[in-house]
């Protein structure tokens, strides 16, 4: 009697762990990718914001450093997997903070979650856009309306 007890419990483990391994995303899926992403966005967040009061508390000035490399592997196996997109606009007739803080702007319009979009001011007149596939095409349109002259608007 003891040995089924022991059997049956054993079983019943083994179809948990089972029934875990499955539900576990592939680990070069999309949704594999995104979820790490997140995870590693919301992580430096919140390291960089506890670095920043330790800074304040010292008498230091807060500060963000770059070191992003977990974050950056997920989001190139996301644009290989066709998940993000990835453009380049070119500014030639404002400053390209400017047409950065319109993308963000324009992106609150439509944006699904923490993580999924980047821009960032690339040398002295570049601005480079990391979106969803859907939102890219929209997020590239309005860098483009915001970098029109004002004599033109």
């Amino acid at each position: 009697m003891r040995k089924w007890i022991v059997i049956g419990g054993l079983a019943i483990v083994g179809f948990g762990v089972l029934l875990f391994v499955i539900s576990q995303p592939e680990e070069d899926s999309i949704e594999y990718h995104r979820k790490r992403y997140i995870a590693e966005y919301q992580g430096w967040v919140w390291e960089q914001e506890l670095a920043n009061k330790v800074r304040k508390v010292v008498g230091q000035k807060p500060r963000w450093h770059t070191n992003t490399n977990r974050m950056e592997h997920h989001e190139r196996a996301l644009i290989r997997l066709g998940y993000l997109d990835e453009r380049t606009v070119i500014v030639s007739n404002c400053l390209p903070d400017k047409v950065r803080a319109t993308v963000y702007k324009a992106a609150t319009n439509w944006l699904n979650g923490p993580g999924l979009l980047r821009v960032e001011v690339r040398e002295t007149n570049k601005v480079k856009i990391v979106a969803t596939t859907r939102d890219v095409p929209g997020l590239e349109e309005a860098a483009r309306k915001a970098d029109v002259p004002e004599s033109e608007k």
